[in-house]
């Protein structure tokens, strides 16, 4: 790499495969891939269209760099040539593109960001998960087709609006459901894209039962993308690591094993003859932590929803670009709920929302858990949760700007909403960080006062410690526990307005209690320059 890179190999080559264009990546590129500073809005954007309201993308030829990003992690994976040929691999992508629409945020650049940190989680953690081929390439392609012709709704609008789609999914994952029909029909009706057909010069590893095996991979991870099950999946990730005296094991694995220092380097040699392929079973024994299907299931099912939400532990700037989009396709769907008289979402109504608030809101009560217990399953990425932090900071910042800013209140009004969120945010340190490491800068203002803010009162549970923390403090406890992996309804008896709904009651008890200001109500006007605002500054 060192050799290729003074040579001066910089400039990206561009060649023709199958009629189409492909382009070779340089080693910079690969090593920009192997960071968090991907560039996927870069990669990931469709060219200017001559017809500005198409729905989709009409020249897939646009994304030839993205396609050979996502050609480069499956290689790097181990999977070009063992499980999908190359070409079969491209024209798939070339296929699936075209089935993105052309919304703000669930787009085919999503796609993409999805598809490349769900890449990073499986290298960064393949030595405590010892992955298989099999469920590498299942849960990558479930990342790349998880939100295939998302029509920028969320569920619960569809549900509320009687949408023939909710009436086809009997309202359980309704865009979820969707999105896998979409995909499965795309292979069964374009024999050139159909990644799982052996007859086209593939490694037959695909019987009928090792396909039945990643399809139900597959149906799986996409299905737990449903927010309405994000809660519940966050409840049993904090349960795994408990019944498992994980962290324990953590230290007493670190004791006796030689670390990883190559995280590059595949640990596929170990595996060439990977007995997963030859009966389609799981092989039980793979991972010292995950051994049941349950428990492996519940793994890659982790590894795709924390990364379908992982915009909060990204780097600012990419975190700010993508809320700017998710709220502007919010504001659309409150813009349509207006316009049939119906309740405006949380988060949608683009005259009352802050920006600033909505990333706070959306850091405590959905990222902040879910990332605590993710780094406790995962200690290799407790990096993220230091960035989350930092994130919740400069949201902060934001904040207090626009409360300065605010010439409706006084300077007594105008600390008590400064105090308030200030003490949310201590409250969210203590209850899932260290607040001995969990600023990047402690000698930073916002960072001085919450620390030396009094601390909220503590709960005794492990679930809630420091993934930061020394691992004892998880308590000694060996049991059991079902994970089972049902369907949406089975699973948590909720309907496409579940997520809402909850937290819409979060966000009235913090209201009820103090701790969030009331909206002001302002024009259309000056929400987009707060958006503006949001998405300019750093």
């Amino acid at each position: 790499a060192a050799v290729t890179k003074m040579a001066g190999a910089k400039k990206t080559s561009i060649t023709k495969e199958n009629g189409s264009l492909s382009v070779i990546l340089t080693e910079d590129d690969r090593i920009e891939l192997n960071s968090w500073e991907f560039k996927v809005f870069e990669y990931g954007e469709e060219e200017k269209r001559s017809n500005a309201n198409a729905k989709r993308a009409a020249l897939p030829s646009s994304y030839s760099k993205a396609f050979s990003f996502v050609v480069e992690m499956f290689h790097e994976l181990g999977l070009l040539s063992v499980v999908v040929d190359e070409s079969v691999l491209r024209v798939f992508l070339h296929e699936v593109a075209k089935l993105y629409r052309s919304n703000p945020y669930h787009n085919f650049a999503h796609a993409l960001d999805v598809a490349h940190t769900t890449f990073r989680y499986i290298k960064l953690t393949k030595s405590r998960t010892k992955i298989t081929k099999l469920e590498r390439f299942a849960v990558m392609v479930a990342a790349i087709i998880h939100d295939v012709d998302h029509p920028g709704l969320t569920n619960a609008f569809l549900v509320r609006t009687g949408d023939p789609l909710a009436t086809t999914y009997n309202d359980q994952s309704v865009l979820e459901n969707h999105h896998l029909s979409h995909f499965f029909n795309l292979i069964q009706q374009k024999k050139e894209a159909n990644i799982f057909d052996t007859t086209q010069g593939q490694s037959s590893y695909f019987t009928e039962e090792s396909y039945r095996e990643v399809r139900r991979i597959i149906i799986s991870c996409v299905i737990h993308t449903d927010m309405a099950m994000h809660f519940s999946l966050v409840s049993k990730m904090n349960e795994f690591v408990v019944s498992h005296d994980f962290l324990e094991a953590v230290h007493e694995e670190e004791k006796g094993d030689v670390d990883d220092k190559d995280d590059d380097k595949d640990d596929d040699d170990d595996n060439e003859k990977d007995p997963l392929f030859e009966d389609g079973l799981m092989k039980k024994d793979k991972g010292a932590f995950f051994k049941t299907d349950d428990e492996r299931q519940l793994m890659l099912n982790v590894l795709l929803h924390s990364a379908d939400i992982s915009n909060a532990v990204k780097p600012f700037p990419t975190y700010k670009t993508w809320a700017s989009r998710v709220l502007e396709e919010f504001f659309k769907q409150g813009d349509r709920e207006k316009a049939l008289g119906l309740p405006v979402s949380p988060m949608m109504d683009r005259e009352t929302t802050i920006v600033s608030v909505s990333q706070i809101n959306f850091i405590e009560f959905v990222v902040a858990p879910l990332y605590s217990a993710f780094s406790k399953m995962f200690p290799e990425t407790q990096s993220m949760c230091v960035e989350l932090i930092e994130n919740r900071r400069i949201w902060q910042e934001h904040f207090e700007d626009e409360v300065e800013r605010d010439a409706s209140t006084t300077d007594e009004q105008k600390k008590s909403k400064r105090d308030q969120f200030e003490k949310r945010f201590r409250g969210l340190i203590d209850k899932h960080f260290s607040r001995t490491n969990a600023f990047k800068d402690a000698e930073d203002p916002i960072a001085k006062r919450v620390l030396s803010t009094p601390p909220n009162s503590r709960r005794g549970s492990a679930v809630h410690s420091s993934p930061l923390t020394s691992g004892r403090s998880t308590p000694s406890r060996k049991r059991s526990i079902l994970l089972n992996n049902n369907s949406a309804g089975e699973e948590c008896g909720h309907n496409g307005d579940s997520f809402v709904s909850i937290l819409s009651s979060a966000l009235k008890a913090a209201k009820k209690n103090g701790l969030s200001p009331s909206p002001r109500r302002t024009s259309p006007a000056s929400a987009s320059l707060r958006l503006a605002a949001a998405d300019d500054e750093t």
